[in-house]
């Protein structure tokens, strides 16, 4: 995969977020329909002033997988574009109607699991739908990608 270090110093568009140089951008992005409404992850990106690899950062593809939705959260507040170089993209919850439901491993629409759907496909399911726009919005801007799991609703939490 070829670097992308010399894209920084351009607008980054994931949808209708516009992200430039030196900010810290958040907005929603629309991955799917439902019947009356539709499917919209909240998307923040950070791009520092200096050009440097992009790190992709995805919590929530389960539902009940609080930690990792938590722990990006948490990044998305203690960052800010003059602590970096290149550019960060946080995708805190991928999978809203399974946190929403509180369903575990699946998306509640189709009883896909989200995480084991990319890159998707929009002739899919809803869940893979929505892995296609993730994958194909969000994830091929990265030179690193990182997926936040662990301790879903009824998996033991031991601290090592």
């Amino acid at each position: 995969m070829p670097s992308r270090k010399t894209n920084q110093h351009r607008v980054i568009r994931i949808g209708n977020i516009n992200s430039r140089p030196g900010t810290k951008t958040s907005g929603y992005l629309n991955v799917a329909d439902k019947a009356a409404s539709s499917i919209a992850l909240p998307v923040t990106i950070v791009q520092g002033q200096s050009s440097g690899p992009t790190l992709v950062v995805i919590a929530g593809e389960h539902g009940c997988e609080y930690c990792g939705i938590m722990a990006a959260v948490r990044l998305i507040a203690s960052i800010t574009p003059e602590k970096i170089k290149g550019t960060l993209i946080v995708v805190p919850l991928a999978n809203p109607p399974a946190f929403e439901e509180r369903t575990l491993f699946v998306n509640p629409i189709d009883a896909v699991n989200l995480y084991a759907s990319y890159p998707g496909s929009l002739a899919g399911t809803v869940s893979h739908i929505m892995a296609h726009e993730i994958f194909s919005q969000i994830a091929k801007k990265a030179d690193f990608l990182v997926h936040l799991h662990g301790g879903d609703y009824n998996e033991a939490l031991v601290p090592f």
